[in-house]
């Protein structure tokens, strides 16, 4: 799977859909997304990655008692201490509104935009 990373969030790509723009112009890639009718363009694409986490910001657990704890990305190490409380683990991105959540864990163990 592919997942784009634009201002508004995150979003998996259903497909890519190149499209000429002229002669003397290069074509330009669009993307169909998950649950949007409207196509975004290349332009408005921050990044792409094969993977949700490598497109976020913040990892965010909830522990017993409630109190969020938040890891930033340090190579791989995203899971580090968060394995115990996967049920609240949460991927955020940064907007100009704050730390938005993007993706969480499922019963199998996967990430899942939300």
């Amino acid at each position: 799977m592919k997942y784009i990373r634009t201002k508004e969030g995150l979003f998996e790509v259903e497909d890519e859909i190149l499209a000429p723009n002229g002669e003397d112009e290069p074509s330009e890639l669009w993307f169909k997304v998950v649950g949007k009718a409207e196509l975004i363009n290349s332009i408005r694409v921050i990044n792409q990655a094969d993977k949700i986490e490598e497109l976020c910001d913040e990892a965010v657990f909830f522990d017993n008692d409630n109190v969020p704890h938040y890891k930033s990305k340090e190579g791989e190490l995203w899971y580090l201490g968060a394995s115990l409380f996967s049920t609240s683990l949460r991927f955020g991105i940064w907007t100009s509104k704050g730390l938005k959540y993007v993706a969480k864990m499922d019963s199998e163990g996967k990430l899942v935009l939300i």
